[in-house]
């Protein structure tokens, strides 16, 4: 797999439920080996991937390496994708937080710490660092809750499935979450509903198959 560095096209924003539906066809096509049709797989998930991978990397090339991993994952497990619609975006997300996670992690244990892609996000460079470490530092279930409650911008319903846990559970571990970065990030609490964007999701480069996968 390989990102190209051109922008893919702004597509219309369809319901959460036919997004849903959508997905789950497109990656049927894809475990019975249609490569083309994971360019439709990219386009749905795209916005979400990449604002988690900027969102815990630290420039614009190793966000692309996480977001490759990410969608490699995703990739190589479509043919045990969940037919339930909520149950397959719930399990595409899983896959890709946990790999945009290790990839940067891995990058991170080999080049050391680089500055942090969340600039947007506070008023100086070092707000700036203190965002990107202290989300790198949470505990792993936290910063999952985060990454796809706030930057991902995952509905609720849709939360606690990829998190494996009821909604009452899943709000409250983004509460913790944020109750830890909230005077980094100077945002509210939320207890009932995700709505506080951390960052803009953007579409990314387009997707390219390469014969490697």
């Amino acid at each position: 797999m390989s990102l190209l560095t051109s922008r893919a096209a702004p597509r219309a924003t369809p319901s959460p439920e036919k997004e849903e539906c959508r997905l789950v066809e497109v990656l049927q096509q894809v475990a019975a080996g249609d490569s083309n049709a994971f360019a439709a797989v990219y386009a749905i998930l795209a916005p979400r991937v990449w604002a988690m991978a900027e969102a815990v990397t630290c420039g614009h090339e190793l966000a692309e390496a996480a977001a490759v991993q990410a969608f490699e994952g995703v990739w190589r497990a479509a043919p045990s994708c969940p037919s339930d619609p909520e149950a397959a975006t719930a399990w595409a997300m899983r896959i890709a937080v946990r790999r945009t996670v290790r990839a940067t992690t891995a990058v991170r244990a080999t080049t050391g710490p680089q500055p942090p892609a969340v600039k947007p996000l506070a008023a100086s460079e070092r707000q700036c660092r203190h965002v990107h470490q202290t989300l790198l530092a949470l505990p792993e279930r936290q910063r999952d809750a985060i990454l796809l409650g706030c930057y991902a911008r995952l509905p609720l319903r849709t939360l606690a499935r990829t998190l494996e846990l009821s909604k009452q559970d899943a709000a409250a571990l983004l509460d913790e979450a944020l109750i830890r970065v909230g005077k980094v990030l100077r945002i509210s609490r939320v207890s009932s509903h995700v709505e506080t964007p951390l960052a803009s999701p953007r579409q990314g480069p387009t997707v390219a198959i390469g014969s490697q996968l």
